[in-house]
């Protein structure tokens, strides 16, 4: 399994590049911050704000439509299942919830822990990122909403977490998470990997995070206004920096974060509510010349 993984993520390298960042679009939210948000296609992508509600927006930024949440419960963390159904938790009553169609059920509930992010897996489990008191830690979900595993400690006794977040799953299967003031890479199964403080930057507030096909980790950095890009072994590979691109090409408190699979990032500001769309990825040279014979013949 993890073998087909790496000839994918090289044969993906081998077709596509990281390039400058380029603001290509800046959709409006029609809210004064985008806290959460998670990417459908092309055209759609839902995304939530402080309120109690969670808009379906196209790029053009329409609402198409709107989801009030149970009791007037904010949200603190939303993906997309394998299914299509959206997932959000709140920490109001301390529960996991599901969107089926019109209707709003409660999926699973985190007892007297915090909900703090939300991440669907592509094999239908949910990871849940908690916080209660002192102690932090992730939990897995199976689809009948039955906690199946707690990630919490390291090997050597220390705890992983200090304030987990958002949170996402690599192609590798690891499990990234945006904590206090770093990022936080298990296996699959809980064991310690790595932790990114990042790079450069004195102090580094991670926010927004998700993983490409080419096995990249994608974090927001809401303090200095920047993506950070590493790879799976915690190499920084780029910081994405759009200050150059005029007042309104530059990112504003990046808080939440999503990729697709065509080279570009959506990124929900937490100051202006704006959503806007990065290219950060193209072809290599090889590839557009291949296309191009392609489609001449």
């Amino acid at each position: 399994m993890f073998a087909d993984v790496k000839i994918s993520r090289i044969t993906e390298e081998k077709k596509q590049r990281l390039v400058e960042p380029l603001v290509v679009n800046i959709i409006p939210s029609g809210l004064s911050t985008v806290r959460h948000l998670c990417y459908l296609d092309p055209e759609l992508i839902w995304h939530s704000g402080n309120g109690p509600r969670l808009r379906l927006l196209n790029k053009a930024g329409k609402e198409l439509k709107r989801v009030k949440t149970p009791e007037q419960h904010g949200v603190n963390g939303m993906s997309v299942s394998t299914e299509g159904d959206v997932m959000f938790c709140s920490d109001t009553h301390n529960a996991v919830y599901k969107i089926k169609g019109e209707e709003i059920q409660q999926f699973s509930d985190t007892g007297d822990c915090k909900p703090c992010g939300l991440h669907c897996c592509k094999n239908g489990d949910i990871l849940v990122s908690l916080c209660s008191g002192k102690r932090a830690r992730i939990e897995r979900f199976g689809s009948d909403g039955l906690m199946k595993q707690s990630i919490e400690m390291r090997q050597n006794g220390q705890r992983l977490f200090k304030k987990p977040d958002f949170l996402s799953q690599n192609t590798t299967s690891d499990i990234c998470v945006s904590d206090l003031n770093r990022v936080v890479v298990t296996t699959d199964g809980g064991s310690f990997r790595f932790n990114y403080h990042g790079g450069k930057f004195k102090s580094f507030r991670p926010k927004g995070i998700c993983c490409n096909k080419l096995s990249h980790i994608v974090v927001a950095d809401d303090i200095n206004n920047v993506i950070h890009v590493i790879n799976e072994s915690g190499r920084l590979l780029s910081i994405l920096n759009t200050s150059g691109q005029g007042i309104l090409g530059k990112l504003c408190s990046p808080s939440s974060i999503a990729v697709d699979g065509n080279g570009y990032i959506w990124v929900g500001e937490a100051f202006s509510g704006f959503i806007k769309v990065l290219k950060y990825l193209e072809l290599c040279c090889v590839w557009k010349f291949i296309l191009w014979l392609f489609h001449c013949f």
